[in-house]
């Protein structure tokens, strides 16, 4: 059921003076939330000799590392409020990129979400690129390729801040990036631990208003299972 009530709260709040720590995803992933009540994690597996089995059912977050004491955050590398905010933005918008191509595409493994992601970030070839996709089905020309990447550029996703209370979940310092902090929420996080939400793109920002005046027609992702993270 959607809230648009709530949805406008957050978005007013946008993001404190002094945050905790900071979520970078795209668009789709607030509508998700809105609808659903719960801000979906999804699957970040890599490739097949370097699968992280388990990023699955987790969401990342930026931290202010002053705000993590004691001996479990000893690992978590110092950033600041900038640095959070920086981090965060980053996340976001390869977390906008890749999201649209894979609902667009309607890629059904993490391996082609995966490959999308080595896209974003300009270290794989068309060539290489098409084998990865005809293996998931997916059959693209270039010129259809071109065009769906010039739109995916546009996305700059958005900044959602968890309110403090978010640390009663299970959580830690991830594994593999000292820079961010997990907190397992298999089925989603719950919206009570919403502060607030930063649109970061003029797309997302026509979105949104298209969204909360219900001229959207959002039907969720198109892929076979979800791939936020």
């Amino acid at each position: 059921m959607q809230n648009f009530s709530e949805l406008r709260k957050w978005l007013d709040k946008g993001i404190s003076e002094d945050p905790l720590m900071l979520h970078g995803t795209s668009i789709e992933a607030v509508f998700e939330l809105t609808i659903n009540g719960k801000l979906p994690a999804g699957v970040i597996s890599i490739d097949e000799s370097s699968v992280y089995e388990h990023d699955e059912g987790r969401l990342f977050f930026a931290p202010v590392s002053s705000k993590f004491k004691g001996e479990k955050y000893k690992r978590l590398f110092k950033m600041n409020k900038d640095e959070c905010i920086r981090d965060a933005r980053c996340y976001a918008e390869q977390a906008a990129f890749t999201n649209f191509l894979a609902s667009e595409l309607g890629c059904k493994t993490a391996e082609t979400y995966t490959l999308l992601g080595y896209l974003e970030c300009g270290s794989i070839g068309w060539e290489e690129l098409k084998r990865g996709l005809k293996k998931d089905g997916i059959e693209i020309s270039l010129k259809q390729m071109k065009s769906l990447y010039n739109k995916a550029r546009k996305r700059k996703g958005v900044i959602i801040e968890p309110t403090e209370s978010i640390l009663e979940l299970p959580h830690g310092v991830d594994e593999d990036d000292n820079c961010a902090i997990f907190v397992e929420c298999p089925e989603g996080l719950d919206k009570k631990y919403i502060h607030g939400i930063e649109l970061l793109g003029t797309v997302e920002n026509r979105l949104m208003d298209k969204f909360l005046n219900g001229k959207l027609n959002y039907k969720g992702f198109k892929t076979e299972k979800p791939l936020l993270y």
